[in-house]
């Protein structure tokens, strides 16, 4: 019993309805002493096999049916505003001297020229 437990989890822990027809297969053929018939008989139930499964694709969640024809209909125009587009767009560009930014992931590597330092790498 306790060499079926170690060879399949040497072998991923792989459900039995897998693993057997692999060994009949005969993929396992170098592995000493595994047959399917010592598996059909001594495997548990395994934690790993069972948690290795967890992860699924979700099922039914994009539809089969055409989609149906959208009817799509120009919001009004602010006051003012003679473009007839369905969307206005707004910005303004703003000079910023002496300051960088920036949105990095994780923490900055480096001390600042005052010694500063603010991140998990310490240098």
């Amino acid at each position: 019993m306790g060499l079926v437990i170690f060879l399949h989890a040497a072998a991923g822990s792989p459900t039995p309805s897998t693993w057997i027809p692999a060994i009949k297969k005969r993929f396992y053929a170098t592995w000493p002493g595994l047959t399917t018939q010592l598996v059909s008989k001594h495997l548990p139930p395994s934690a790993a096999t069972i948690k290795g499964h967890l992860d699924q694709q979700r099922q039914n969640i994009r539809s089969t049916k055409a989609p149906t024809q959208l009817i799509v209909v120009n919001p009004p125009t602010p006051t003012g505003f003679t473009d007839t587009a369905p969307y206005h767009v707004f910005m303004a560009i703003i000079h910023c001297q002496g300051e960088v930014a920036t949105d990095q992931t994780g923490a900055f590597p480096h001390k600042s020229s005052s010694g500063i330092h603010h991140g998990a790498l310490r240098l």
